[in-house]
């Protein structure tokens, strides 16, 4: 490239020194070979943690869904049991398995390309003795629940 403003009438070749942070952005980015991980949305995250529901269970005197690793730890170290979102002081610490919340977080893992979560032994779905585990009636049985 010709230069004709600086006084020497000379050739100078246009020298780019960030080109070389360019350069190595570029490698980094093709030897990672991904974009950063997608954050999952808040809603899909534990209060406690700030993390990915793993076993989301509801506690049942407020209705608010932790994951049940989380909440127990929270519940053992509490004297008084209370919530950790409202601070109610709780008189039962009953969990219930919050399968929508599940279900959405698989969605959500599927979606961008996470494992799905896996089924904790004390959240699967299951029939005991011919009575549905979640809701405690016998299938097709009597009684006046929704069919």
């Amino acid at each position: 490239m010709s230069s004709s403003g600086n006084g020497s009438g000379g050739t100078k070749k246009l020298a780019f020194p960030h080109l070389g942070f360019v350069g190595g952005l570029l490698f980094a980015i093709r030897k990672a070979g991904k974009v950063t991980p997608v954050e999952p949305p808040e809603y899909l995250k534990c209060p406690i943690t700030q993390e990915l529901f793993g076993d989301p269970v509801i506690l049942s005197q407020t209705g608010y869904t932790y994951d049940r690793p989380a909440i127990e730890r929270w519940l053992r170290q509490k004297t008084p049991p209370t919530d950790p979102s409202t601070n109610v002081e709780l008189y039962t610490t009953e969990t219930v398995p919050n399968w929508a919340l599940r279900d959405a977080a698989n969605e959500w893992c599927t979606a961008n390309g996470a494992k799905p979560l896996q089924d904790p032994e004390s959240a699967k779905r299951q029939l005991a003795g011919g009575i549905n585990a979640r809701d405690r009636r016998a299938p097709g049985g009597g009684g006046g629940g929704l069919r």
